[in-house]
């Protein structure tokens, strides 16, 4: 069709671009609200383009186009806030359904006598689920100590629910057998302690005023709360409501604190406050710098175990690891970082507190129990077939002993193994079977042994190591050092690999250290060279050596063997280095710095 020649071509021209602005301002907003709804935690994708949108709202009214964008402005300013709590809560709702569904105790028989059956509370009292085979499940867990196992030996031995309508955090009593919170009645607030070992309500009542925050004392005979206007103290055998008249701020209402053995009670707040002290002889608060974590620390009687809630390539999982961070597994996949959690000192209870809004307005929280039990230790120690220096990071930078030396920790990712359908052949790791991580504990000649450090999935021998590289070090120009596209297999710890140590080579032990006794005093023979970091040493028998580094710098000097050890000293002798032989097969060493034992090299018998 021919063009209307009452139309200047330029002002058609102008005006599709004027709306191509707001055309493209949509198309950015359509894209973030999908990438959004299809995850919450792609923010890296989808916060761009909504700022893109943002800007081409104002490069549209600009051009004239008000309405497009100035109703793209709003959109973009209000949509993605209410998408992102939408989603974020009824994510983590659904999520937490989908566990108490799964782990929902079930219902008696039907033909358990009607005496046995638990009949419905009162209507103002929410029920407590308790089932027979529950109740035998949490009293055998509970005669399995678990204050001497290690993060690897624990699992969720019990999950199921606790008590529903609560209304405030929960506190443990010190023997980490019962539970004190608020729950929410029809007409009223009631403080309440259930056990929890068989999920009954042992105790409960009307406080003078509604509490926010709660606290055992030291010996249980008292409890502490919280109102809006102050701090109150309840004997548990008179039911006697005690007013303490403190005047200075002692955090704020809803801010949990700890009623301590030396009669004091301690409440971590933000806002620079640190942590306050209240002195419960004088009254007086005093103010601190203790962290809320050294307060209410996870499982802090438990000698090397804690839980914590961590993101892990973009997915937030409940673990429970060693204190020393040198391993960790996942209790709870998939958990919402939003979602409150609780543990007992004795790191036997996690409580999980579920949020949500009820059909009356009330505040319907459910408190779920997870129970920590034994499990079978699984394999944590294994080998791959490595060599430190098959792997790299930049020209110039330090060789791969020097991260050893800054004793810097390298990690490999573990993914099952990935087979050609047409012939079983190995042929990599499978990434959409993510398990967990590994770390290297040693390095020997052509092999590294690897422990378990992450378990989001059972690991087994077999598995694919991938990824495999130190952690940056800043001593190094924050570089890794890596191993691009190279992958191994987990094998057991005492398969035959590529190390040439005598013990691994199934050497007697009596024979492999007479086979080092003799190594410094008779096998320094012929010529032989030493690869290092920097360059090749070239030693010959006549007692002399030649280095030539790899950015072409040459030296010279002496070396001979006193006693056991390797003396080797430049020209002028103005340094000597002594070595040690740490290892030896047929024409193979590994030598050591005597003086830094972390500094090793490989060294091979040419002649």
């Amino acid at each position: 069709m021919a063009d209307d020649p009452s139309v200047p071509h330029d002002s058609r021209s102008a005006g599709s671009s004027k709306q191509g602005a707001a055309i493209g301002g949509w198309v950015c907003f359509g894209l973030g609200v999908l990438i959004m709804y299809w995850s919450v935690w792609t923010f890296i994708l989808y916060v761009p383009l909504f700022f893109v949108a943002f800007v081409l709202s104002i490069v549209a009214m600009a051009q004239r186009r008000i309405l497009l964008g100035l109703a793209l402005l709003l959109a973009t300013i209000l949509i993605p806030l209410i998408e992102w709590f939408a989603l974020a809560a009824t994510r983590t709702n659904k999520f937490l359904d989908t566990q108490i569904q799964l782990l929902t105790p079930p219902t008696p028989p039907a033909s358990k006598p009607q005496a046995e059956v638990q009949t419905s509370p009162a209507p103002n009292r929410p029920p407590a689920p308790v089932a027979d085979r529950d109740q035998l499940t949490r009293d055998q867990i509970l005669r399995e100590p678990i204050n001497g196992l290690h993060a690897w030996q624990l699992t969720v031995a019990y999950n199921g629910f606790l008590a529903h309508w609560t209304a405030t955090d929960p506190a443990f009593s010190p023997d980490g057998e019962s539970l004190l919170f608020a729950q929410q009645t029809t007409n009223s607030v009631e403080i309440t302690i259930y056990s929890l070992r068989d999920h009954k309500l042992v105790k409960h009542w009307q406080p003078a005023m509604r509490p926010t925050s709660l606290a055992w004392s030291p010996d249980a005979d008292r409890i502490a709360y919280k109102t809006e206007s102050g701090l109150r103290v309840v004997e548990l055998a008179t039911s006697k409501d005690i007013a303490l008249p403190i005047t200075g701020f002692f955090g704020f209402p809803r801010d949990r604190f700890a009623w301590l053995p030396n009669n004091k009670m301690v409440c971590p707040v933000g806002g620079g406050y640190g942590t306050l002290t209240l002195d419960l002889d004088s009254l007086q608060i005093t103010q601190g710098q203790a962290s809320a974590a050294s307060v209410f620390a996870s499982g802090r009687d438990h000698p090397s175990c804690k839980v914590f809630q961590q993101e892990f390539a973009n997915v937030s999982c409940l673990y429970v690891g060693e204190t020393d961070e040198s391993y960790a597994r996942v209790l709870l996949d998939h958990f919402p970082s939003q979602t409150p959690y609780f543990v007992s000192p004795d790191l036997r209870h996690v409580i999980i507190s579920r949020d949500a809004a009820n059909g009356v307005g009330l505040p319907d929280y459910t408190f779920m129990h997870l129970m920590l039990g034994s499990r079978p230790a699984p394999e944590l120690d294994y080998q791959i077939d490595l060599d430190l220096k098959e792997g790299s990071n930049c020209s110039n930078c330090a060789g791969g002993e020097a991260y050893l030396e800054a004793g810097v920790p390298f990690f490999g990712d573990v993914c099952a193994a990935s087979t050609n359908p047409l012939n079983g052949k190995l042929i990599g790791p499978n990434p959409q079977d993510f398990k967990g991580r590994v770390r290297v504990t040693k390095w020997k000649n052509g092999a590294a042994s690897v422990r378990v450090a992450l378990e989001l999935k059972p690991i087994n021998e077999g598995d694919i190591v991938n990824n495999i590289q130190s952690e940056q070090w800043g001593k190094f120009g924050n570089w890794a050092w890596k191993f691009p596209g190279i992958w191994r297999a987990l094998k057991s710890k005492n398969s035959p690999s590529r190390s040439d140590s005598a013990e691994e080579r199934g050497v007697p032990e009596q024979h492999a250290a007479e086979v080092k006794k003799k190594t410094a005093s008779e096998l320094f023979v012929g010529t032989w060279r030493i690869e290092t970091e920097h360059g090749t040493v070239t030693y010959v028998d006549s007692g002399t050596w030649s280095f030539r580094g790899d950015n072409g710098q040459a030296s010279s000097g002496h070396w001979r063997v006193n006693g056991e050890v390797l003396e080797t000293t430049m020209n002028g002798g103005n340094r000597t280095v002594s070595c040690v032989i740490l290892d030896v097969n047929s024409n193979d060493y590994i030598v050591a710095n005597q003086d830094n034992p972390s500094q090793k090299w490989h060294a091979t018998r040419v002649k």
